[in-house]
C-alpha cells in the first residue's frame, strides 16, 4: 500500500518467528526489519536485505520463565494445578 499510495513513511516489519521467515516477509529490500534471532537475521540477509536494516531483539519473557524451576517448585506447581 505504501508504494501504491506513494507514501514516504518509514516502515519496520517485525518478524516474530525466531527460525523461519516466509519469503513474502522479505520482499521489500529497502524496509527495516526486527527479528528475534541470529538465525532469522542470517536468513533475511541471504535474501538480499542489507545487514544494517535488520535488528535483532530477543523475545521478551517474564523473568519467571527465564530459568527452570527448582525440583521443589515443580512439586509445588504440580500440587497447585
Amino acid at each position: 500500500m505504501i508504494k501504491k499510495l506513494k507514501l514516504d513513511i518509514p516502515v519496520t516489519t517485525i518478524i516474530t518467528d525466531p527460525f523461519t521467515i516466509h519469503k513474502l516477509r522479505s520482499l521489500d529490500k529497502k524496509m527495516n526489519y526486527v527479528v528475534f534471532s541470529d538465525q532469522a537475521k542470517d536468513r533475511i540477509v541471504k535474501r538480499g536485505v542489507a545487514s544494517e536494516q535488520v535488528k535483532i531483539c530477543p523475545v521478551i519473557l517474564k523473568e519467571e520463565f527465564s530459568h527452570p524451576l527448582s525440583s521443589e517448585k515443580v512439586r509445588e506447581k504440580k500440587k497447585e494445578l
